[in-house]
């Protein structure tokens, strides 16, 4: 994706930098560096991280945040920062939290088939 497109709508993620690896699929996240450029004015950074699709929500944007972990062009920035287009923001992505779900084998029959 082109850095320089339209704003994402509301619960798009936001467009990568040039040459950044695209979004894994949640299973596959690990600590990785990400930079984002916001399209468009952001009312809050927070919101803007929890709608990028790199988090998976907002309160883990902000605990981010709050630890001085994301930085919008270089510099430590609060939740409430308001973001104007072409702003960077750059943190590490935190790992997946690990789970002991497993899959389990059962019968399941077909109610309906087309």
């Amino acid at each position: 994706m082109s850095p320089r497109r339209a704003a994402p709508a509301a619960g798009e993620p936001a467009a990568p930098v040039a040459g950044e690896p695209p979004a894994a699929a949640p299973a596959d996240r690990g600590s990785h560096p990400v930079v984002l450029v916001a399209q468009a004015p952001e009312d809050r950074l927070d919101r803007f991280l929890a709608a990028s699709g790199r988090l998976p929500s907002r309160v883990v944007a902000t605990r981010l945040i709050r630890e001085g972990q994301v930085e919008v062009n270089g510099r430590p920035a609060r939740a409430s920062r308001a973001l104007v287009a072409g702003d960077r923001v750059s943190f590490v992505a935190p790992p997946p939290a690990p789970s002991d779900l497993e899959p389990e084998a059962m019968a399941l029959s077909v109610l309906y088939e087309d």
